[in-house]
């Protein structure tokens, strides 16, 4: 589902106004002092500059069938624009349950099956991908998490993160990814 979302940059005050406080004037990229979302509007805070522009941002959902997405409150990959986020995504089999419980390098092609999938959906491919975080429970088995990673990737590998985790949420899961994507001009559009 495609939501237009319009964000307008609107005037708090002059621009020509000193900073108030040391924090504006040692930390102006602080976290706190950015402009924040209300109702779709992005506001400048008191005291920032602000910029007369107006930008359209949309939206755009994929689900899969994680028993956990709705009672999290998640969804499988979310676009936004030509930017694309794959939440974590464990080897779920095709029926339920987890697919190929004790083997790392299967587990790892399923995860990546299935972020290829909602990737298709959002009209961007694997060679797209930018980044991936993999959380292994087993950080030993580094090898048979690689080549699968590798395999998939090929000559495009994007950058990525290996992490050990205590657990996921089911005990057989040994490993979970996370890809983030940016959709190139050649891609079809999807932003309407």
């Amino acid at each position: 589902m495609v939501r237009p979302t319009r964000f307008a940059l609107t005037p708090t005050a002059p621009p020509n106004k000193e900073p108030q406080s040391v924090a504006e004037t040692c930390a102006p990229n602080h976290p706190l002092l950015q402009p924040r979302e209300t109702n779709n509007i992005v506001k400048s805070p008191p005291g920032r500059p602000t910029l007369n522009t107006e930008v359209q941002v949309s939206f755009q959902r994929v689900y899969s069938s994680a028993p956990w997405e709705k009672r999290v409150g998640y969804c499988r990959a979310l676009r936004v624009g030509d930017l694309v986020f794959v939440t974590g995504t464990a080897a779920l089999a095709e029926g339920g349950g987890v697919h190929a419980p004790g083997d790392a390098y299967a587990q790892t092609h399923r995860c990546l099956e299935i972020i290829a999938a909602a990737l298709s959906e959002v009209g961007v491919g694997v060679e797209h991908v930018t980044r991936t975080r993999m959380f292994v429970t087993d950080i030993s088995r580094w090898a048979e998490y690689g080549q699968a990673h590798g395999e998939v990737f090929g000559d495009q590998p994007p950058t990525t993160s290996m992490v050990e985790v205590s657990r996921l949420i089911d005990p057989d899961m040994l490993i979970e990814i996370e890809a983030d994507a940016v959709a190139t001009s050649a891609d079809p559009d999807h932003s309407q």
